[in-house]
């Protein structure tokens, strides 16, 4: 019994306490001390990698939400030329469609068609100065224009002017015409980006979506110039792909 209670008293003091040294704190390198280090890479072979994603793919409401395919911003479009194509096609249309505009558009369309020798001027304030040219037996049309740079029989708002003026004071008025929403970062901290000028921003939905309907041409450009962006942005898109490269 004696033997036995003192034996776990021998083994206990012949175990050395256990201490952990305390880390030494890091500390800065001199100028042009040498230093030795470790490098570690995964070496990972890939070739020929190539992933595509269709419009089909992309539709897939259930792996691309729209929410998250709203988010993504693709480019900001030029609508110059969308603009003018959407003036010529409003001044070319037939009167018998023309008369069933709304009267802000058949405003328009006449604007877009008025030449010196159409003009009515009547209420304005170049209605007696052109009526005096009549009175010395000068044409009024050859004096309008003259005023104007133009020749008589010619559009006195070419549709490049008209397209600027509409992006410059109308649409371009529009505060969604001038900043978008983007990620938040330093640069930007409350995510707004400013819009290229004369421009539509275009997202990932747009360039997907083929839901959408294309507006009449004869529609005002607020809602035809956005449709028209988007179905063009859409047509022109190819399949987005990732080739070989880092992973």
């Amino acid at each position: 019994m004696g033997l036995a209670l003192a034996l776990p008293a021998v083994q206990t003091g012949c175990v050395e306490d256990i201490t952990v040294p305390d880390e030494a704190p890091p500390t800065l390198l001199a100028i042009g001390q040498p230093q030795t280090v470790e490098l570690r890479f995964l070496r990972l072979d890939v070739k020929n990698y190539e992933q595509v994603l269709t419009q089909t793919d992309l539709q897939n409401e259930e792996k691309f939400p729209r929410s998250i395919l709203e988010d993504v911003w693709v480019l900001d479009y030029p609508m110059t030329d969308s603009v003018e194509q959407v003036l010529q096609q409003l001044s070319e249309l037939p009167p018998s469609e023309a008369d069933k505009l709304p009267v802000a558009a058949q405003n328009m369309r006449r604007l877009l068609n008025m030449t010196a020798d159409n003009v009515n001027l009547e209420g304005t304030k170049l209605e007696k100065m052109i009526g005096l040219a009549g009175s010395v037996g000068i044409p009024p049309a050859k004096v309008l224009a003259a005023l104007m740079g133009v020749q008589v029989s010619e559009r006195s708002i070419p549709f490049a002017l008209g397209a600027e003026v509409l992006l410059d004071l109308v649409l371009g008025s529009h505060p969604n015409a001038k900043f978008r929403l983007g990620p938040v970062t330093k640069e930007h901290p409350d995510g707004q980006y400013p819009i290229a000028a004369r421009s539509l921003p275009i997202t990932m939905w747009d360039v997907v979506s083929t839901s959408r309907t294309s507006a009449n041409a004869s529609a005002l450009p607020a809602t035809t110039l956005a449709s028209s962006a988007r179905s063009k942005a859409s047509r022109s898109a190819a399949p987005w792909r990732c080739t070989s490269g880092p992973i």
